[in-house]
């Protein structure tokens, strides 16, 4: 009998790939104040985390309930195509394994993902941890939690996505994966595009930070790994198609 065939393994950004927003920018952009908005860059500077959480506190402190918070994320959509490229994935589950590696936070993660019933989809989602709050915590309804920090000079304190990447790979068997496919946009997944091998794949969106980056003067010679850009799910189900 042949070998049997090796998957690929699916690697997803969250905001700005698998959503057509910034989900936190989306409600802070909403909800602040010019000056609440400049203490929470100053503090995403430092720690994304603490950004979050102060971000929680003043969206509360405006009157805005869980339960409206919740509502602001129901106007967030998918981006384009996603909805065919999930199905895509869906239908071939023998072809793919699918993850999302995020700096955003497990409580906005999760409730998308179900509003979106798309949670079947990934088997693993690593992002920052969050709960809600206990009856007696007043001051905002959702804490996100630190990680420990990582040795990475590049990314930010809480998110390194090549250092949360290798800390998966320890735990997984990788030996099943013929390649990574990495699909992303933001400037946040530059160490981790960096870090990927020649048969792996980076799809980036096209005109965003990531492909702008890579699209600078001789910049494409740091990566190994294949470039590929893309503007809705469709076009990355052609690329799947393709790579077979």
């Amino acid at each position: 009998m042949g070998e049997k065939a090796k998957k690929s393994l699916l690697i997803f950004d969250f905001d700005k790939t698998i959503l057509n927003d910034d989900s936190f920018g989306h409600i802070i952009l909403n909800t602040l104040t010019k000056d609440e908005l400049q203490v929470i860059f100053d503090k995403r500077h430092e720690n994304w985390v603490d950004g979050y959480n102060y971000a929680l506190r003043q969206i509360k402190s405006h009157g805005i309930t869980k339960e409206k918070f919740n509502e602001m994320l129901n106007k967030i959509s998918l981006t384009k195509g996603m909805d065919n490229l999930f199905n895509y994935i869906r239908t071939n589950k023998n072809n793919y394994d699918s993850i999302i590696l995020s700096s955003n936070y497990q409580y906005v993660i999760n409730y998308l993902l179900n509003k979106y019933n798309i949670v079947d989809i990934f088997s693993d989602i690593i992002t920052n941890p969050s709960r809600e709050a206990n009856p007696d915590e007043k001051d905002q309804f959702i804490y996100v939690l630190k990680k420990q920090e990582h040795n990475c000079k590049v990314c930010n304190p809480c998110s390194c996505k090549k250092n949360e990447f290798k800390e998966f790979c320890k735990n997984h068997d990788m030996n099943k994966y013929d390649k990574v496919i990495f699909v992303c946009d933001g400037f946040n997944d530059l160490c981790l595009a960096v870090d990927l091998g020649e048969n792996d794949v980076t799809l980036t969106r096209k005109d965003f930070a990531l492909y702008i980056k890579i699209n600078e003067k001789n910049f494409e010679n740091n990566l190994k790994c294949k470039i590929e850009a893309w503007e809705s799910g469709n076009d990355i189900i052609n690329y799947l198609k393709l790579m077979k």
